[in-house]
């Protein structure tokens, strides 16, 4: 019979593991460096990682996060509209852009 509960403790927090939520969002490490939409060069440190972040810019970019980037040409990030992929420690020659995801 106790080996049944045991059993049962350990199936329960096996499911318990399985099921917990991941986080969805942290900063990636590192900086990235691009034009933005009034022509001035900025560099951005620790962007967010794992969610959509409206950017208006252009490239040249320089990646050097620990996190894949993706830009798009609209606000949302939608696969349809991803215009350029710039690995981590990456850079990029990308018309203008107006989202950003990094993918950790």
């Amino acid at each position: 019979m106790r080996f049944a509960a045991l059993l049962g403790t350990v199936a329960a927090a096996g499911a318990i593991a399985v099921f917990a939520p991941h986080p969805s969002a942290y900063a990636a490490t590192g900086s990235f460096t691009y034009t933005a939409g009034d022509g001035k060069v900025r560099t951005s440190s620790s962007p967010p990682s794992g969610k959509c972040v409206p950017l208006v810019g252009s490239g040249p970019v320089k990646n050097m996060t620990d996190a894949r980037l993706e830009l798009y040409d609209t606000p949302a990030c939608e696969r349809k509209n991803r215009i350029a992929k710039v690995d981590s420690m990456g850079t990029g020659q990308v018309g203008a852009f107006q989202a950003a995801y990094w993918d950790g």
